[in-house]
């Protein structure tokens, strides 16, 4: 006996690998552009700025070496950028692929 199409039992794993594995590709292309545009603005910001000549809120100057004020720099400079791009990819999707993306028997009633 063959259910017919409309009866066949849903498989909400197999049907959330497909979102996950594009979930992950959205994370690398925010993180990628995240990447490049911190290191475009590295290159911008230390181009004008003696990292040895910075400040802190105190007034005194950090007690950091060059290469670890770039470094933090970049890093700062890289979760700004790739947060701003996992944002536009967000408000970007698709409203049925997020909706898709709740957990299996939970309520959302708005």
């Amino acid at each position: 006996m063959s259910l017919a199409p409309s009866e066949q039992p849903v498989q909400p794993a197999a049907a959330a690998a497909p979102a996950l594995n594009r979930r992950w590709l959205r994370l690398a292309a925010a993180l990628w552009s995240g990447f490049l545009v911190a290191a475009a603005l590295e290159l911008a910001v230390f181009a004008f700025v003696d990292p040895q000549a910075l400040h802190g809120l105190s007034g005194a100057t950090l007690a950091l070496s060059a290469t670890a004020i770039y470094s933090v720099a970049f890093f700062v400079f890289w979760a700004v950028a790739s947060a701003g791009a996992a944002l536009s990819i967000l408000l970007n999707g698709n409203p049925d692929e997020i909706n898709a993306l709740r957990a299996p028997g939970s309520v959302h009633e708005y």
